[in-house]
């Protein structure tokens, strides 16, 4: 049973590896939306190309300080349809305190899961 199952994970893996070649994301933004003493509310906006089939496809982010060591992470999940190139926008609020550690946002990892 243990085996049948770790199959059934790497080929699930694989599967989902295969399909992140079909994705692209060619731009990460953000626009600070409203700021207090403790929290910032920040808009993420991503530009995404899905070239393959449709599927779901995941994004995250991940916010570095200046010595490249991730302090905060955002991820953003949206349907594609195939051959669909979306702009997407999202907004999130952050600790402050937290916020001010991050010298840049990059794209840490994607992919897509296809629609059953």
């Amino acid at each position: 049973m243990l085996k049948i199952v770790l199959c059934f994970l790497l080929v699930s893996v694989l599967s989902v590896t295969a399909y992140s070649e079909d994705v692209s994301v060619s731009r990460v933004d953000y626009k600070v939306i409203q700021q207090s003493d403790y929290y910032i509310q920040v808009s993420f906006k991503v530009d995404v190309r899905n070239s393959g089939p449709a599927g779901d496809v995941t994004i995250k982010l991940h916010g570095v300080d200046a010595q490249g060591f991730e302090i905060l992470t955002h991820i953003i999940i949206e349907p594609f349809e195939a051959g669909e190139y979306k702009t997407l926008s999202e907004n999130r609020t952050f600790s402050l305190e937290q916020w001010n550690m991050v010298s840049k946002w990059e794209v840490k990892s994607f992919h897509k899961r296809a629609k059953r």
